[in-house]
């Protein structure tokens, strides 16, 4: 028997040379009867394969004078190579620069799938609505194994992307376009909660009612409470401080619908997420955060987020993997009582994707 291999999976987080010719089984109990499975064989092979491009996508850069095209591969890359501009050309415009984003996982902590690591090139010369294309090559894996020229089309959306509040721990924060509607967000936000919020924010600006959904695929298990989902704010605060959002009461209003990590998370030891949806909102400028509806339990990676705004009403949903949407609560701007606000919402939201691991909850240990 293996420790702790009790789940419907088991995976070996590397496979090394030595494991190929393990024999392994599974044997799986319902109350008195156990029955056994037949015995398989694992067979590793030596690691002769070059990364490949998993994704490509483009978006507005933060300072929006270029654009960000992101590329992510199958595997860990180098970032001696990943950031070599010279690795990247485009079909048209100009490689200005590009960053690697490492998501610094070991291995042992990643799910299948999330291994992916990514780069931004910074572009000049693109236009939101065209198609492109990226060639790489040259970019390597830890065991030497370079790219041959690789060419992978991509689309510049119309969203952008900055940065909520100060960067109090200056760790930086980043967007990896994955696809046209597709986000890979870095975050080292404190928190988004009270009258302060750290965040990487993904938006579009949108006049009147809209609906929107987004979809969870993962989320790094950082705090108990960190919050990934859908947000809708009246001001972006990007770059923001702590200062003016709390004593110069700057903290702008929002309305989101997030999910929070399922499991153990870096809060402490034996610390599980909070495992659920949560209907956060600020009502008024600079006021302390509140709730609106929450609960269920996110099934990644299918944890679904949907926002309907009707005049000065909006109201959020969750969704699993079946589809059934579940109301969670809604809030309406422009009522004094208790559960709304006095001031009414300006027409025209910031509303997308945003993060914030809120490290602020993770202890130095």
């Amino acid at each position: 028997p293996i420790e702790g291999a009790v789940g419907p999976t088991y995976r070996i987080p590397s496979a090394q040379l030595d494991q190929s010719g393990d024999k392994y089984k599974v044997a799986i109990s319902l109350l008195t009867l156990t029955e056994m499975s037949d015995e398989v064989t694992l067979t590793v092979v030596p690691d002769t394969f070059p990364p490949v491009i998993e994704s490509t996508g483009a978006l507005a850069s933060e300072s929006g004078d270029t654009m960000d095209v992101g590329v992510t591969f199958d595997e860990p890359v180098t970032a001696a190579s990943a950031s070599d501009a010279g690795n990247y050309s485009l079909s048209a415009g100009s490689v200005e620069s590009v960053m690697f984003l490492d998501n610094n996982y070991d291995g042992s902590q990643a799910t299948p799938g999330m291994e992916v690591q990514g780069v931004v090139i910074t572009a000049s010369g693109l236009s939101v609505g065209e198609s492109y294309t990226v060639t790489v090559t040259g970019v390597e894996d830890p065991k030497g194994n370079a790219m041959e020229p690789t060419t992978k089309s991509f689309k510049v959306g119309a969203m952008k992307w900055g940065a909520v509040g100060a960067d109090e721990q200056g760790a930086g924060r980043g967007v990896v376009a994955v696809a046209e509607n597709g986000f890979d967000i870095y975050a080292d936000g404190v928190g988004e909660w009270g009258t302060y919020d750290e965040a990487t924010f993904v938006y579009e600006e949108i006049t009147g009612d809209f609906e929107r959904v987004l979809r969870v695929e993962f989320q790094d298990n950082s705090s108990q409470w960190a919050r990934a989902g859908l947000i809708a704010r009246d001001v972006t605060n990007f770059g923001v401080d702590r200062t003016a959002q709390t004593d110069d009461g700057e903290a702008g209003r929002y309305q989101k619908v997030h999910v929070n990590p399922v499991g153990p998370t870096m809060t402490g030891p034996g610390t599980n997420g909070n495992g659920s949806w949560e209907g956060n909102r600020r009502l008024d400028t600079g006021a302390a955060t509140t709730t609106a509806g929450g609960g269920g339990t996110p099934e990644y990676p299918d944890a679904w987020c949907r926002m309907v705004r009707e005049g000065q009403t909006i109201t959020i949903f969750s969704a699993n993997g079946d589809g059934e949407w579940i109301e969670l609560g809604s809030t309406t701007w422009g009522e004094p009582d208790a559960a709304s606000a006095i001031e009414e919402l300006p027409d025209t939201l910031y509303v997308g994707p945003e993060f914030s691991p809120e490290n602020v909850n993770i202890t130095n240990e």
